[in-house]
């Protein structure tokens, strides 16, 4: 009996030492994307996905505003185990930051989040041509006055805005968060970080984007989210991609990247850079337009990994 009683103990410690709302996924051998379960297996508008110039859907879609995107306001910074969120714009009332436009309606920012990996070839969750970027964040937003729950439960109730990053000598956007994430590498898992301006963290032009149907690249993977993904990256520095490289979650965060899905048919639109609807005169001219913009599209991509 008191072995039993004894072994009881030992049973619930261990489980308790896990901590509250310990998750069950990660990105390790054991439980990476290739052990997620549910949707995540079975699902068939999954993201992230690969950008094939030969496959986009050139659109003429009006611009993507990001009003109070330029106001400062406190933020906070967590470390979340599996990637760095940085969240807080609900508190900052009639000015948190929202996105419309570009074929979409009002979605407030709820917070938004990092992914890389290890080495500079990877790192990124989509991918252009195949070929990542050494690191991505995504800006989360929700539909109107959506909570997360009825945000969940409708096909288009998240929009994320997915940005690339890419390797330079300077990196001004990442310039505060870097000395933040610091902190949090040392002392604890949430610092404050205040008069914090988002657009930093925007390419300067954001004409241009893909858009497509998608779901959450973490488990449990909702279906639920309207994908734009920034077509022009922003720069960051090997040593700030670096201190992303050393955060500690449970273990060491060395990779928090989703392979690609497939798209199953669904299909993926390209805004490109200064174009408007009313630019277009006739079927012809449409037509003309999007073989241009598919090559000038290759053309870019090729050389902006070449570089």
């Amino acid at each position: 009996m008191l072995v039993g009683l004894i072994i009881l103990v030992i049973f619930f410690t261990s489980v308790k030492s896990d901590g509250p709302g310990k998750k069950d996924w990660g990105y390790g051998d054991r439980d990476g994307p290739h052990a997620w379960k549910g949707i995540c297996a079975e699902g068939f508008r999954q993201s992230p996905v690969n950008f094939k110039a030969s496959e986009l859907n050139i659109v003429f879609l009006p611009k993507l505003y990001f009003p109070y995107y330029n106001k400062a306001g406190t933020v906070n910074v967590t470390n979340k185990r599996e990637s760095i969120s940085v969240s807080g714009f609900d508190t900052w009332g009639e000015r948190q930051p929202y996105i419309f436009g570009g074929g979409l309606q009002k979605y407030r920012l709820i917070q938004f989040h990092f992914h890389w990996a290890q080495n500079d070839l990877d790192g990124s969750e989509h991918t252009v041509g195949g070929l990542h970027y050494p690191a991505e964040v995504h800006f989360v937003h929700f539909k109107g006055n959506y909570t997360q729950n009825e945000a969940l439960k409708h096909p288009d109730g998240i929009a994320v805005v997915g940005v690339f990053f890419t390797l330079a000598s300077e990196g001004r956007s990442l310039a505060k968060i870097d000395r933040h994430l610091q902190s949090l590498n040392k002392t604890t898992n949430t610092v404050q970080m205040n008069d914090f301006v988002l657009d930093t963290l925007l390419p300067l032009n954001t004409d241009a984007f893909y858009r497509y149907e998608g779901s959450l690249t973490t488990p449990g993977c909702h279906e639920s989210v309207i994908w734009t993904v920034m077509a022009d990256p922003v720069p960051i520095t090997q040593e700030q991609l670096n201190t992303f490289r050393q955060m500690r979650g449970d273990l060491h965060i060395e990779n928090n990247s989703r392979p690609v899905l497939p798209l199953n048919r669904r299909k993926v639109s390209f805004r490109p850079s200064n174009f408007e609807r009313s630019d277009v005169c006739g079927s012809a001219a449409t037509s003309n337009i999007k073989i241009g913009f598919l090559i000038i599209s290759s053309i870019i991509t090729f050389f902006n990994f070449m570089l």
